[in-house]
């Protein structure tokens, strides 16, 4: 019975690592995905560019 216990334990301590590796790696794959979808949106939607300065119309001396 204990030897039961003790691989209870086991399995479930290796679990409990395997589950916090997924993790990790889960918020690296989130981030770049993040990220590639940021830039496709930037290429959908472009930000506005800068209106150019409007020439002045009239004399200037």
């Amino acid at each position: 019975m204990r030897a039961l216990l003790g691989d209870k334990r086991e399995l479930a301590q290796k679990l409990a690592l395997l589950e916090k590796e997924l993790k990790k790696r889960l918020d690296v794959h989130e981030a770049v995905i993040v990220t590639i979808l940021q830039g496709v949106m930037d290429i959908i939607d472009p930000p506005a560019m800068p209106q150019p300065p409007k020439p002045r119309i009239g004399f200037t001396p």
